[in-house]
């Protein structure tokens, strides 16, 4: 599957999600969004099942080795999405706190229902 790029709407920040286990087109992808010392962390950074980052240019990502097809891949999906949300609003200083986790719940809600649309699920 191709990277495609969902826009967070209600901040002026967008996030690139990718799934295949060939990660050179996120990277060659990443390169149109992020510097050369973000580029070269991102290359050489580990990851095994999923990663999701914001970079300094504010550019973020979601990456997960399978698409999601079963339980076990939209487990390792959500995580994702958890951590991209937190990353997110760490930087524009909303922390989780009982008054706005209605913020965390919506943008989590929102990037699932925006990623679900590209994705084939099992029935």
């Amino acid at each position: 599957m191709k990277p495609f790029i969902i826009p967070y709407v209600v901040f002026p920040f967008h996030v690139m999600v990718y799934f295949g286990q060939d990660r050179e087109p996120l990277f060659n992808i990443a390169s149109k969004y992020i510097d050369d010392e973000d580029l070269k962390e991102f290359r050489e950074d580990e990851f095994k099942d999923g990663y999701a980052a914001m970079f300094r240019s504010g550019a973020s990502l979601i990456y997960c080795r399978e698409e999601p097809r079963d339980p076990r891949t939209m487990g390792i999906l959500s995580h994702e999405i958890f951590h991209a949300v937190s990353i997110l609003l760490d930087r524009v200083e909303v922390h989780l706190t009982s008054s706005s986790e209605e913020i965390y719940a919506y943008l989590t809600g929102y990037l699932t229902e925006e990623i679900y649309k590209h994705i084939k699920l099992k029935k």
